[in-house]
């Protein structure tokens, strides 16, 4: 999926869609950790999906994501 069509949008009616449509592309692999607009970078569920994927996706979470403890303990555990 082109990373366009992740932009923020102009509604708040929207973001709901928009979320769950990052997260499902982060989930089936077809946008990389690093292309999460920021504006998702703090939201849990959408990053721990990144995780899953690839445990350097910690770095790209947001300051507060990266000080919660049960966020780097999944990074942890995928990294072995």
């Amino acid at each position: 999926m082109p990373l366009a069509s992740f932009r923020k949008s102009a509604g708040k009616s929207e973001d709901g869609a928009r979320r769950h449509s990052v997260l499902a592309a982060v989930r089936d692999g077809s946008l990389s950790y690093s292309e999460i607009p920021r504006e998702f970078r703090h939201d849990r569920d959408i990053m721990i999906a990144a995780l899953q994927q690839n445990a350097g996706a910690v770095s790209y979470a947001s300051r507060e994501l990266r000080k919660d403890r049960e966020f780097i303990l999944a990074a942890v555990r995928k990294n072995g």
